[in-house]
């Protein structure tokens, strides 16, 4: 089904932007795929293409997990662009719970700076948009997260990515 009423807001507006092409805002159907599945797995992994709307579906997945305080990981090239055009552009359209997510770099997590970035922030769901990143066992970045999941037993998981694989063997 498409679950884009339970997050457009009432309000909602718009003069022609790319989210919604002169109409209405709809989440497409793999979105709303994604956010059955997690709520239904308390989770999600989602080997999802590039360009399917994985970022709307990682900033409504706190409100869709019913979770406290949420932690976003994103690359560090994104986060600004996250924090400052899409989230404004996407909360024109529909409920995020913004007040409810942090969003991390994931170089924060690597740099010693970082090292405890997610237990100051005490996520009870962490979303890893392009979690990929984390698939070196031996980068910093990965022991942290993994240290903190272990510590944070009732911590949930989505992770998405479009290029959750290589080509070679």
């Amino acid at each position: 089904p498409d679950l884009t009423p339970l997050w457009l807001r009432p309000d909602a507006r718009c003069a022609g932007c790319d989210l919604c092409h002169g109409g209405a805002v709809r989440l497409r159907p793999i979105q709303s795929a994604m956010l059955l599945d997690a709520e239904a797995q308390n989770g999600l992994f989602a080997a999802v293409g590039v360009g399917h709307g994985k970022t709307i579906v990682s900033l409504l997945l706190a409100d869709a997990l019913q979770s406290r305080r949420a932690v976003l990981l994103v690359k560090p090239r994104l986060r600004d662009q996250l924090r400052e055009v899409d989230l404004p552009r996407i909360r024109r359209h529909l409920r995020v719970p913004a007040d409810r997510i942090t969003v991390l770099a994931y170089s924060e997590l690597s740099h010693p700076s970082g090292a405890r970035a997610l237990e100051e922030a005490a996520p009870d769901l962490v979303v890893a948009d392009e979690c990929h990143m984390l698939r070196h066992k031996d980068a910093a970045r990965t022991r942290r997260f993994l240290r903190y999941m272990r510590e944070a037993p009732q911590c949930r998981f989505c992770g998405l990515s479009g290029t959750i694989a290589n080509r070679s063997v």
